[in-house]
């Protein structure tokens, strides 16, 4: 090796030095929050239990991030509702997607106070009238507790049941219910009743979304034999 290669090299060598530290420098100073600022309380209902275990009175003590954008304190808006908005949306448009969801709100409001009134006294304590908690009941009813996942051994593709977390498990519920929604005939049936009738049909544990809930464990019940391929996906 001459020595304007070994001189060339050495240059090389440590031009990529700086580079490396300057990425990483760069990387570290992406962050809006220094490792001193602390998250927020998500809901002010868990400021009790942050009294009682001591993390309340440690958080007054330290900078604390700002709340995100979707935070809410309000006692009409559950946390479950702004997940189920979240996939409802399309374009983002979280005001539009609000409206949509009070008129549904609104029919389904109506349809329980007419089973309630024409029901017996006995059976009104089983129906329910208020659309949130509809909403929360329907979708933990139709939340799959088994995941399928599609592993390729040899040139075979085999549907190999898996476990699966609550936060999916939940978003795969809350896509069903809304796809079962969307299947409808758009001329004359408006999102707000197809919507409705699969929210209240599905908290009945009835309905399109439990049979393809109760065909989603059949499969994976099926295809348990299958279950040591996982490993290899």
């Amino acid at each position: 090796m001459g020595v304007s290669s070994f001189i060339n090299k050495m240059i090389a060598q440590r031009l990529l030095k700086t580079f490396t530290s300057g990425q990483a420098a760069l990387t570290r100073s992406m962050s809006m929050w220094s490792s001193g600022f602390e998250d927020p309380i998500p809901h002010k209902n868990e400021i009790k239990n942050a009294k009682v275990t001591g993390e309340y009175k440690k958080k007054t003590l330290v900078p604390i991030k700002a709340a995100n954008p979707t935070a809410t304190c309000s006692n009409y808006l559950d946390s479950e509702i702004i997940e189920f908005m979240r996939v409802f949306l399309k374009h983002g448009k979280m005001h539009i997607g609000m409206r949509e969801l009070n008129e549904t709100f609104e029919i389904m409001k109506d349809i329980q106070l007419k089973k309630y009134y024409k029901a017996t006294p006995e059976r009104r304590e089983g129906i329910i009238t208020d659309p949130n908690e509809i909403l929360i009941k329907a979708v933990h009813n139709a939340r799959p507790l088994m995941s399928i996942q599609n592993v390729r051994v040899g040139g075979s593709v085999y549907k190999v049941p898996a476990p699966i977390t609550m936060k999916r498990s939940l978003f795969e519920s809350r896509r069903w219910i809304l796809d079962a929604a969307r299947d409808r005939d758009t001329k004359n049936i408006r999102i707000h009743d197809s919507l409705a009738n699969v929210l209240i049909d599905t908290a009945n544990n009835t309905g399109r979304v439990i049979s393809q809930r109760n065909e989603h464990h059949k499969t994976c019940e099926q295809n348990r034999a299958y279950a040591h391929y996982r490993m290899s996906s």
